[in-house]
């Protein structure tokens, strides 16, 4: 099976509520969207798991746009570390999955997993092919590097 996993858009430094957990994109992450859903269309995404804070919903929002493809929203997405992570692909991760989360915790992940080192910039995507077929054994190097796309600014 296929994961993909995205780091949110480019977001406004701060929110009008003052909270993190409420960015929202700015332009220029809207605009990273649109590149991005234009891209995701020749995906086989199954289902999309995506953290709920704002930033990031807005983000499958506007990727995912006429897509029409089971989305799940976690509050433990946000801010994730890997042992969060791991329980989160362990139930979650059986299709082709879109992840969509934030750093450093989906770095984490993925480095973990492929055994490469890697930080996402935002509105990155990384895609993987998970090699087993029992999520309980997730380990580092368990899953294959299979592209990589950023957006143009």
């Amino acid at each position: 099976m296929r994961w993909y996993f995205l780091r949110h858009a480019k977001t406004e430094k701060v929110s009008a509520s003052g909270k993190d957990f409420d960015r929202e994109l700015a332009p220029r992450g809207l605009r990273q969207c649109a590149s991005l859903n234009e891209y995701l269309k020749n995906l086989s995404i199954a289902s999309v798991v995506c953290s709920s804070a704002l930033r990031t919903r807005q983000t499958c929002e506007f990727s995912m746009k006429g897509f029409g493809v089971e989305t799940v929203f976690l509050d433990s997405l946000y801010l994730a570390d890997l042992s969060e992570w791991k329980s989160i692909l362990e139930h979650h991760g059986k299709h082709d999955t879109l992840f969509i989360g934030h750093n450093e915790g989906i770095s984490e992940t993925v480095s973990w997993l492929t055994e490469q080192e890697i930080t996402l910039p935002t509105a990155a995507l990384v895609m993987v092919e998970f090699l087993g077929s029992d999520l309980s054994l997730l380990a580092p190097g368990t899953a294959l590097w299979k592209g990589y796309f950023r957006p143009q600014d």
